[in-house]
């Protein structure tokens, strides 16, 4: 969002790389993991990967998990109803195997759709994301098995599944949100806050936006790549 392809995330690890990797942007706008389950089951953009396999990597901002089931923030806007709201919902079993269940929209009781939007820009609604917060312990978890069911389907077609937490400053990963993962076996990528993420997080934001700069994707980009190769998986 708001750089040229060249100065991307995948760009900058294709640069860093060289030509004996091929890397492919398959970000989406504004998508939760919902969204990236329904594009990895579905193959809509994936039809010209090779059967040799790889790496897929998944980065994973912590507003994420509100894209992904609506909770509290997303009503806060009716753009943003639309477009969170019929995103996909799944149902995760203990095997990490998906069964679709409509869209979110679809997939709660019409009482809560309704209750949800009629508080949200109230006292009642404000005290109600206390108890309804993407912050929660509760919806980490679930999110945590949202991105287990992800790397189930990467495996299926033969990709090592790697999640890259993304630091930013007014979103810190917690000791707590590391046991998390760790507890989850999930593969994933992080470096610890330092002076210099300090640096490059004031210099690689993009004026009035919350998206990064060219200086801001190559420095996790370069996150990217020496975390993979940390973990065996880049030369």
């Amino acid at each position: 969002m708001g750089v040229n392809d060249s100065e991307t995330v995948p760009s900058h690890i294709q640069k860093e790389v060289g030509s004996a990797y091929r890397v492919l942007n398959l970000g989406y706008i504004a998508g939760g993991a919902n969204d990236f389950l329904e594009d990895v089951v579905g193959g809509r953009r994936l039809k010209d990967l090779n059967e040799q396999g790889g790496v897929a990597v998944y980065s994973y901002f912590s507003i994420h998990r509100e894209r992904t089931f609506c909770i509290a923030d997303c009503y806060r806007e009716e753009w943003r109803r639309r477009i969170y709201l019929n995103n996909p919902a799944w149902n995760v079993n203990e095997n990490y195997d998906i069964t679709t269940t409509g869209t979110v929209l679809e997939s709660r009781p019409a009482a809560e759709n309704f209750v949800r939007q009629l508080f949200y820009n109230t006292e009642i609604g404000r005290l109600s994301q206390t108890f309804y917060s993407a912050e929660l312990p509760k919806y980490k978890r679930e999110y945590v098995k949202y991105l287990k069911a992800l790397g189930k389907q990467w495996e299926k077609r033969n990709f090592k599944f790697v999640v890259y937490l993304v630091d930013t400053p007014q979103t810190p990963w917690t000791d707590n949100d590391l046991k998390i993962l760790k507890e989850s076996d999930i593969n994933f990528i992080y470096f610890k806050r330092s002076p210099l993420f300090d640096q490059v997080a004031k210099a690689g934001v993009i004026p009035g936006d919350d998206h990064y700069n060219s200086a801001g994707n190559q420095f996790r980009a370069l996150q990217i790549v020496e975390g993979l190769k940390q973990k065996g998986l880049l030369q």
